[in-house]
């Protein structure tokens, strides 16, 4: 089987660990049991087992190995105390790898399960010509690849929610790259802080940034209006944490800038009674990921709440901004800017759509600007 750990740069692991509590002694006893159980549970993945071993203990007890086609399973029992401990890694993807531990906490009987997931994905940058640090990006509208020379890796931290790099670049200086897309750069971060930021105009009082966690696009909507007032919601602390330590961000203490960690979706729910005059939507956007319907269906689910929250929340001649991906996509690809400007115009009186080059990104990329 094609080891599918590494996949365009990628690192790509999950890494189960199920302790179970209160379980049937005889069952986590034999090892012909729990060989069988283990053995099914990777029925309808694409996983094989290569080999396996057991031992049991006298008077009680059992541990077993399955050496996989993408890792590996192991458990140990104590059947003294109702308790088994299984470790489950595989490259294989999430989906697969959970299949695996839903099976065996159907088959196993227990009281109390304790199941800890461990993401064991890691960006890798690779090496041109052998010495020559390099970052590929894919660019969505031909398929090609944008390829990024690294002077100097920074930072590379896994937040609960992400992966956060910084890199020093011959091209475009400082960038700032989540899950190995650049989402920032020292060079040209100021062309897509004003493209998103067209729906403000001086005289207005008080925005919010939906994401934007790098502070660039508050940062530009004081510079514009500086009596401003701005909420910015982003979901991962560390997001902040990297701009405040490596991009110089000092933004988030200004006097008119409140921040509040947290999901978009949820701020928004809960929030009443809030006009403001604009809304940022600079939510971080995956349109490189391949996508079966699940995801397509869960990408036009979220923007159809979220769409009319934010509609809810703007004065009666308030504006809605949204980075919306890039216009134009392979086949491979979802076409995000399309699901957000159909979306957007069933809500909006009035919606318009620009395509705005970034050079770091390697193509245009669109904002959708809609007016109540």
């Amino acid at each position: 089987m094609k080891n599918k750990s590494l996949d365009d740069n990628r690192i790509i692991g999950t890494h189960y660990i199920v302790d179970l509590f209160g379980c049937n002694r005889k069952q986590i006893n034999s090892s012909d049991f729990l060989k069988k159980v283990l053995m099914e549970s990777i029925n309808g993945t694409d996983i094989k087992i290569l080999n396996h071993a057991f031992y049991s203990f006298d008077p009680q007890g059992v541990t077993g190995f399955f050496l996989l086609s993408t890792s590996h399973m192991s458990f140990h029992s104590w059947p003294e105390h109702e308790y088994i401990s299984i470790d489950i890694y595989s490259c294989s993807s999430e989906k697969m790898t959970r299949k695996i531990v839903d099976y065996i906490l159907e088959k196993i009987c227990h009281r109390e399960a304790v199941v800890k997931t461990v993401d064991r994905t890691y960006n890798l940058i690779s090496k041109k010509n052998g010495n020559e640090p390099i970052i590929k990006m894919a660019v969505y509208k031909d398929g090609s690849e944008q390829v990024i020379h690294v002077t100097k890796r920074v930072e590379n931290i896994k937040s609960p929610f992400q992966q956060i790099e910084i890199v020093d670049t011959e091209e475009f200086g400082r960038c700032m790259i989540i899950d190995n897309l650049i989402q920032t750069s020292e060079k040209d971060h100021t062309l897509y802080d004003r493209a998103i930021l067209k729906g403000l105009s001086k005289t207005d009082k008080e925005i919010i940034i939906l994401g934007g966690g790098d502070g660039y696009v508050a940062e530009e909507a004081l510079r514009i209006n500086p009596d401003l007032k701005i909420t910015i919601v982003d979901l991962d602390v560390e997001v902040v944490n990297v701009a405040r330590k490596y991009l110089g961000q000092k933004v988030f203490d200004h006097p008119n800038v409140k921040l509040y960690i947290g999901d978009a979706l949820q701020y928004l729910k809960a929030v009443k009674g809030n006009s403001v005059d604009g809304i940022v939507s600079d939510l971080t956007d995956n349109p490189a990921l391949e996508f079966d319907n699940t995801y397509a269906e869960d990408y036009t689910r979220f923007f159809e709440q979220i769409v009319p929250l934010i509609k809810a929340h703007l004065n009666k001649d308030g504006w809605l901004s949204i980075q919306a991906g890039t216009s134009i996509v392979t086949k491979s690809h979802l076409d995000t800017a399309k699901i957000i400007e159909r979306i957007a115009k069933k809500t909006f009186s009035k919606v318009n759509k620009e395509d705005v080059l970034i050079p770091s990104f390697g193509e245009e990329n669109c904002f959708i600007i809609a007016e109540k």
